[in-house]
């Protein structure tokens, strides 16, 4: 399995629609939990999550 040091974009998705369905207090750091749990080998900070986040809306 390859190491991928950015986030990829289907698991940013994947965490914001299913990993997210439990959640009642969505905050930056639980996105990062749920992404970091799907993608092995990824770091990410609350920043991080803020930047995704803004592009996404743009």
């Amino acid at each position: 399995m390859k190491c991928h040091s950015k986030l990829l974009p289907e698991i940013f998705e994947k965490a914001m629609s299913l990993g997210l369905l439990d959640c009642k207090n969505i905050i930056e750091e639980v996105i990062a939990e749920k992404c970091v749990s799907i993608q092995i080998g990824v770091s990410l900070s609350k920043q991080a999550i803020l930047k995704r986040l803004n592009e996404s809306i743009s």
